[in-house]
């Protein structure tokens, strides 16, 4: 999906907010921030892909939020969860749903992407492929 204008960019305040909820849904893990500064900086990665480098494709951008926020290490536990999330939220923002074929079907592209198995393009192929827009 190319974009004809700049997305709506995921916040601080949106980030936080996807904190909390995963706290609420999993609590006996210790999903709390402990690097407000690499959360930061995690956050702002797709948005200068977008301006530095040109970069169009929605899907891609998102595969950008989960690969700097998974890699980013903000939380204590949880940040897959987080970087998955903010991906999901941010494509919504943008008018698109992820429809997940199959259980954890998305965990395990998350998981190989945290482990250099796959590259953010081939993630961004397997969002695309499973995306529809929302109307």
């Amino acid at each position: 999906m190319i974009l004809p204008s700049e997305p709506v960019w995921l916040s601080a305040e949106d980030a936080e907010a996807i904190v909390g909820a995963l706290a609420e849904l999993y609590p006996d893990h210790r999903v709390q921030v402990v690097r407000p500064h690499s959360l930061g900086g995690a956050l702002e990665r797709a948005c200068n892909r977008y301006h530095y480098n040109s970069e169009r494709n929605l899907f891609r951008l998102a595969a950008d939020y989960v690969y700097s926020l998974g890699k980013a290490h903000a939380l204590v536990d949880g940040n897959k969860r987080l970087a998955f999330m903010s991906a999901l939220v941010f494509l919504e923002l943008n008018g698109f749903r992820l429809n997940e074929p199959e259980d954890q079907f998305f965990a395990v592209f998350v998981k190989a992407l945290m482990a250099d198995r796959i590259n953010v393009e081939m993630l961004a192929m397997v969002f695309q492929s499973t995306s529809e827009r929302l109307s």
